[in-house]
C-alpha cells in the first residue's frame, strides 16, 4: 500500500505540473480503450467459431441422420430379398410335363 507521504509527492507533483497528469490520464484511457477493443475482439472471434461450429455440427447430424435412414431402407430391403431368395430355395422344383413320343 502506498503511504501517505508518497500520495502527498505524488499530488503535489500534479498540481504543479497539470501537463504531466493530463498526460498519465491519456495514456491510462489508450491503455483502457485497446485492452477493451482487444477483449470485444477476441469475444466476436468466439461468438463467430460457436456460430460455424453450430452450423457443421448440425450439418453433420443431418447427414448422419439421413445415412441412419438409408442404412434402414438397405436392411430392410436386404431382409426383404434373402427372404425371397429362401422362399425360392425351399419350393420344390417345378415339374414339367412331357409327353412320350
Amino acid at each position: 500500500m502506498v503511504s501517505d507521504a508518497r500520495r502527498v509527492e505524488e499530488m503535489e507533483l500534479f498540481r504543479k505540473r497539470p501537463g504531466l497528469l493530463m498526460r498519465v490520464l491519456q495514456r491510462s484511457r489508450d491503455k483502457w480503450k485497446s485492452k477493451c477493443q482487444q477483449a470485444k475482439g477476441e469475444t466476436r472471434q468466439s461468438r463467430q467459431r460457436v456460430r460455424d461450429l453450430q452450423i457443421s455440427r448440425d450439418q453433420w447430424r443431418d447427414q448422419a441422420e439421413e445415412h441412419r435412414l438409408e442404412l434402414e431402407r438397405l436392411r430392410a430391403e436386404n431382409a426383404r430379398l434373402q427372404a425371397l431368395a429362401q422362399a425360392e430355395t425351399d419350393r420344390p422344383p417345378a415339374k414339367t410335363s412331357r409327353q412320350p413320343r
